[in-house]
């Protein structure tokens, strides 16, 4: 089959010509040369780079000619709703690509516009770590069979006085899942499926307690089975209010302290160490924190500004006479009333509600939607939601968002190209991306994080999973806007960027980059405890932006998790990693994952705005 192309620059073309070797490339540089070569042979799909020329003039001249050709489009410049919409209703423009046009994306979209195989990349398959390597094969063929199981409870725990037919198939279905989940090691899920069995055996004589305990039951197991290494929630220990972490070096008061908030409905989360309550942060994400900073004077500020700006209702308590300078903080001077530390937590949670987060959220699917918005409400969030991608830019304008979630797939316009254009913007440059897809394969994961995101949640669309993601982008949306808190008065020996990766072409081409935009550029050499110790030192010799090779580095990664380094020192990951491995970059608590596919001005802009925002 042909493919005509209309001005298509030169690596398009290249790109086209190398992997679809089973079509024939015909390039034309014009609308007149288009309707020349039309009159003597036809094209399958015409691919039309816009030019200075009238587009909607110059497609009208030549489809005629052709009149069963697909078309893709691919625009020099944003354009109106209105523009696109004519593009799609009247010219047969089935796909609209956005400046700057990504040569796989556009060999990957005119593969399914020609309905032919899209090259793709191997895609991996990693065992998790809670089931046990050889029986991965037996949980991947049943885990439909266990959804069923579950959906039988769902609907159980949905109806108010089910049949004697669904009682008994979801006690059977839960009996079958307490066998089967412990089969795979899933000892927690094991046990509260047998509490589900026991629950549902008796459902219309449960008390409105009991109930309840069922659906947190049957929940649950909905999550292990959409993650096998999610740790479950501890259904015998929840708090009415949420968690509270609790940091203080005085011992007694801690205790005392904790018990106060056990009665008042928190679940006491208590250290005394400085990185201990970085680490339980990052693990545990508490609702409210409450820091005991006596007299700890710069290590405390450091401390707040850790933990603070991250939409947390967080109190520190200060020796007297206080110093109340700290940023995003609410403060009271020791001394302090048990109640009065309620009452300000609850206070400082309040004045958060009173200024919500925007979102825009596209997706085609308007359930995906409702489920977002209802997700995302609670958090004081407004989620924006669009439907069509036509009206992308003319949403975004008028939204403004602190975030845009996008579907990979979506009608005529991608969400690859929007955050590819989205990147080429200066205005729209520094606004997270997360992606939600039901893709996971490798090559998918490349082309959005190629493409400029900054996180990937995959559906179906795990409460816990989203809202945490969430939390995490919009936490760095906001402290890239926040004032630093001030250092010691002494000379800065921070570098810009520091770097630690194997290629030593990339290596060289970054110093380059980067040293001719004036950024001072640090090259790391190990790995180990030292880079450990570079990266958590005094904050005014850490490097802003931090480049790591995964491969050179993964001892330490997981290292970091917890330890407030982000705030000072925005640490990014490049190598060729899995869905799951992509997913532990985001757990740690890293700025984000770099496929080793990018080119070096790619990476090296993305690092050059950490560093100018750190």
């Amino acid at each position: 089959m042909n493919i005509l192309t209309v001005a298509l620059p030169i690596r398009q073309k290249a790109r086209l010509i190398g992997r679809l070797k089973e079509h024939t490339i015909v390039p034309v540089a014009n609308s007149k040369e288009a309707v020349e070569w039309m009159k003597n042979d036809q094209a399958a799909l015409i691919v039309y780079n816009e030019t200075d020329e009238d587009p909607l003039v110059a497609l009208a001249s030549f489809l005629p000619h052709n009149s069963k050709a697909r078309v893709l489009f691919c625009a020099k410049e944003g354009h109106p709703a209105d523009f696109q919409k004519q593009l799609v209703s009247r010219l047969r423009v089935t796909a609209i690509l956005h400046h700057p046009v990504d040569p796989d994306e556009l060999v990957r979209r005119a593969s399914i516009e020609l309905d032919t195989k899209v090259p793709t990349l191997e895609t991996r398959v990693e065992a998790s770590s809670a089931i046990p390597k050889a029986l991965l094969p037996v949980w991947l063929k049943h885990q439909e069979t266990n959804r069923e199981r579950v959906d039988v409870l769902i609907t159980v725990c949905q109806e108010e006085q089910p049949s004697e037919e669904w009682v008994d198939a979801g006690r059977r279905a839960a009996h079958q899942l307490a066998g089967s989940l412990g089969t795979f090691g899933l000892a927690s899920a094991s046990l509260l499926a047998r509490e589900a069995e026991r629950l549902v055996t008796t459902f219309n004589q449960l008390s409105d307690e009991q109930r309840i305990r069922l659906e947190k039951c049957v929940h649950a197991l909905q999550l292990q089975l959409a993650d096998p290494q999610l740790k479950l929630p501890d259904l015998e220990n929840e708090a009415p209010k949420g968690s509270m972490l609790i940091f203080s070096i005085d011992a007694d008061w801690a205790s005392q302290f904790a018990e106060a908030a056990k009665e008042a409905g928190y679940q006491p989360l208590l250290t005394d160490d400085p990185a201990g309550a970085r680490r339980v942060f990052g693990l545990e994400h508490p609702d409210k924190v409450v820091l005991d900073l006596g007299d700890m004077g710069q290590e405390g500020m450091v401390l707040v500004h850790d933990l603070s700006g991250q939409g947390h209702s967080l109190v520190a308590l200060l020796e007297p006479p206080g110093n109340n300078s700290l940023i995003a903080c609410k403060t009271l001077v020791k001394p302090a009333a048990n109640a009065d530390i309620f009452n300000a937590v609850e206070q400082v949670e309040e004045t958060e509600k009173a200024a919500p987060r925007r979102i825009l959220a596209v997706d085609d699917d308007p359930i995906v939607l409702e489920t977002l918005t209802a997700l995302l409400q609670a958090l004081n969030i407004e989620v924006h939601c669009l439907q069509d991608p036509l009206n992308f830019w003319e949403k975004l304008a008028a939204v403004d968002p602190e975030l845009v979630m996008l579907d990979v797939d979506l009608p005529y316009v991608g969400g690859v190209e929007l955050c590819r254009a989205m990147r080429s913007e200066p205005k729209y440059f520094d606004i997270p991306v997360i992606f939600l897809s039901a893709y996971n394969d490798t090559e998918t994961v490349h082309r959005v994080f190629t493409a400029g995101a900054d996180d990937y949640v995959f559906k179906p669309i795990i409460g816990p999973e989203l809202i945490t993601r969430t939390k995490n982008r919009l936490r760095r949306a906001r402290l890239a806007h926040v004032p630093a808190v001030e250092a010691p008065k002494k000379e800065s020996k921070r570098p810009d960027i520091s770097i630690l990766v194997q290629d030593d072409e990339l290596s060289r081409d970054l110093f380059k980059l980067w040293s001719s935009q004036g950024l001072v550029v640090e090259k790391l050499t190990q790995s180990g405890a030292p880079l450990i110790e570079r990266l958590t030192g005094p904050v005014e010799n850490r490097p802003r932006a931090c480049l790591l090779d995964v491969l050179a580095t993964n001892d330490v990664l997981q290292a970091l998790e917890g330890l407030g380094v982000n705030n000072y020192c925005e640490v990014w990951v490049r190598g060729d990693l899995t869905e799951e491995e992509i997913g532990w970059v985001y757990e740690w608590g890293l700025a984000g994952y770099l496929p080793q596919t990018l080119p070096a001005e790619v990476i090296g802009r993305r690092l050059a705005r950490a560093a100018a925002a750190t």
